[in-house]
């Protein structure tokens, strides 16, 4: 499957069962029933959207928020923790960067858990705690995640 590339307002059509906050330019949608990431991702692809790219702190308050009000992750043993759209699978001595080939500092938002992690080399992704911060995650490890759908402009 190709990494998702952004395209010129191109968006998706409402789901019902996305969430769509007042005022925001995507819906999301909490998955409870936890995966690896890459089966995550998939999921979001095949749904219309991606996993979410958190581009703000405004955004990323009303993701929590509606990560906090979900029904409990499943299936993991950190279900206080989500898949997001962040990994460092290409250059994993660099940087955390998006789906998008984009840094965390030109995404919008990099608010770290207590400890900003050291990649050390590793390949890893990156999940969002039900508190608002970012945290790393191995490749083996099973969460629950968040799928982002852009709202249709038409």
């Amino acid at each position: 499957m190709p990494w998702i590339q952004r395209t010129g307002g191109a968006s998706a059509s409402r789901r019902a069962d996305y969430t769509y906050p007042p005022g925001a330019s995507s819906g999301y949608k909490v998955h409870t029933k936890a995966v690896l990431w890459p089966k995550a991702r998939g999921i979001c692809v095949e749904e219309g959207g991606h996993l979410a790219v958190l581009n703000s702190v405004a955004e990323a308050n009303l993701v929590t928020e509606i990560f906090r009000n979900s029904e409990r992750i499943t299936g993991s043993q950190y279900p206080d923790f989500a898949s997001i759209g962040f990994h460092s699978l290409f250059e994993p001595e660099v940087e955390f960067v998006t789906i998008y080939d984009e840094t965390l500092q030109k995404a919008g938002y990099n608010q770290w858990m207590k400890y900003r992690p050291g990649l050390n080399g590793k390949r890893l992704y990156e999940s969002l705690h039900i508190t608002g911060g970012l945290n790393n995650h191995s490749t083996d490890t099973l969460l629950g995640f968040i799928c982002e759908l852009p709202i249709s402009q038409h």
